[in-house]
């Protein structure tokens, strides 16, 4: 299927070549590439455990979230008289 497509090395040269490239990729990067390979095929993509996201969560200071839950409060308001 690959060989006859690829114009040449066939399909090892091709898991060569990802071999390969995969160390320069950051470890998240490297769980994306699997993740869009386990989709394409069908498989069920798996995400990030819940443990691991919030490691990477913004720390907010309290004012910025007392300015943030503000901001919210202000965006639910529905001026009637504008419809």
């Amino acid at each position: 299927m690959f060989a006859a497509n690829s114009g040449g090395g066939g399909m090892a040269e091709f898991v060569r070549e990802i071999q390969e490239r995969l160390p320069a990729l950051t470890p998240n990067q490297q769980r994306d590439v699997l993740n869009h390979i386990r989709a394409l095929i069908g498989e069920p993509v798996q995400g990030t455990p819940g443990k691991e996201a919030v490691k990477n969560l913004p720390r907010f200071t309290e004012e910025e979230a007392r300015d943030m839950r503000e901001a919210l409060a202000e965006c639910r308001r529905v001026d009637l008289s504008a419809w």
